[in-house]
């Protein structure tokens, strides 16, 4: 077997295609060895993963899977998140249900609500019609005092166009922050409703000045009264500003 010792292996013009073996052959890298590569194409000349040097990654959309991710934002000390068809792509007609996982969310202010809104005219406004839900159960850290229950004043809608609440009232101590995600189905269709349920983990004192935690689960849904596609949607606090980082997959 030959062996050729070299640092680097070009085509013979830039941008040509660089092909090791022929039909049948095996191309083989050695324990230990490491192989660079940006593209990587298939016999046919289709692309597999292509690189853009720097860790992100395009995949064959036949390698995909079910769950893609269609964009992941970070937001520091703001009044609201929107995501946009406009700004976006892969939102809102390309996947019948999407998922918002949102991740370290930090309510800037004590005794904050976190919400969610919907738009159909690109976050113009925020005025759908919608009816909402919001339940949660808890359990005080210190005591082990328990509860579960559905919320009622002030924390539903009843067919009007109010954001819909996600969690009960937060704490902004800064070990605190809203773990979970927001189920979007039927956001494209211009003939059928609309819906959503989120699951939001989250902690709260219990009493002005407390120092004894409550661990909270929140369950919210709802139903969006139009056949207008949603093309916005809005993550904000009824009461001040919000840090923190959401990933938006979309379900095949």
């Amino acid at each position: 077997m030959s062996k050729i010792n070299v640092n680097t292996v070009t085509p013979s013009s830039s941008g040509d295609t660089l092909t090791l073996g022929a039909s049948g052959d095996a191309v083989l890298v050695p324990s230990g060895a490491t192989l660079k590569a940006n593209k990587i194409f298939d016999a046919g000349g289709n692309n597999i993963i292509t690189s853009d040097g720097s860790g992100n990654l395009t995949v064959n959309g036949n390698m995909a899977g079910d769950m893609v991710l269609v964009t992941t934002q970070a937001f520091d000390n703001v009044a609201s998140l929107e995501i946009k068809a406009s700004a976006t792509t892969g939102f809102n007609t390309d996947y019948p249900i999407y998922i918002l996982k949102l991740i370290n969310v930090h309510p800037e202010t004590d005794d904050g609500t976190l919400q969610l809104d919907f738009s159909d005219d690109d976050g113009s406004s925020y005025a759908v019609t919608k009816t909402t839900v919001l339940s949660r159960s808890y359990r005080t850290m210190s005591d082990g005092t328990a509860a579960v229950g559905i919320m009622t004043s002030g924390y539903m809608r009843g067919d009007n166009t109010g954001a819909a609440w996600l969690a009960t009232a937060d704490c902004d101590r800064a070990d605190n922050s809203y773990q979970g995600d927001i189920w979007l189905f039927n956001l494209g269709s211009a003939s059928i409703y609309k819906y959503f349920w989120g699951a939001l983990l989250s902690q709260h004192p219990e009493g002005a000045g407390a120092t004894d935690i409550s661990m909270y689960g929140n369950w919210s849904a709802g139903r969006l009264k139009t056949t207008s596609d949603i093309d916005a949607i809005k993550i904000l606090s009824s009461a001040g500003n919000i840090t923190g980082q959401i990933k938006l997959f979309g379900i095949n």
